[in-house]
């Protein structure tokens, strides 16, 4: 069990007592039963538990737009490899071909990535 009970010690450990905290409230704990495991009051545990929410969103997001990122560059790479394909290649029928798939990905770029009109 975590009892903290000073000031300098619940400060100290702020990140320590949020992740027992957490534990705690994902085990189906109620504010009131983890401010008496931990030893903090309920108000405590819930200052903490907005902070770990405002954390748990700020990560959320972080991940959100890193994946978009690369999405958006995957899409891209495609793009340039495509163009690249076309540049080396002699036959118009080919090209004709590689110029309908790069259409394809721009409007799949278009439509993943750019905002609706």
């Amino acid at each position: 069990m975590l009892a903290l009970k000073s000031v300098g010690d619940c400060h100290a450990n702020a990140e320590l007592r949020r992740d027992r905290e957490s534990e705690l409230y994902y085990k189906g704990n109620s504010h009131l039963q983890i401010s008496r495991m931990v030893g903090v009051s309920p108000q405590t545990v819930s200052n903490d538990m907005k902070v770990i929410r405002e954390q748990t969103s700020q990560i959320r997001e972080e991940l959100r737009l890193h994946t978009y990122e690369d999405s958006f560059a995957m899409w891209r790479q495609l793009l340039a490899k495509l163009w690249n394909e076309y540049d080396e290649t002699k036959n118009h029928q080919i090209q004709l071909r590689i110029i309908d798939r790069i259409i394809e990905v721009q409007r799949e770029i278009d439509h993943l990535f750019l905002p609706d009109t």
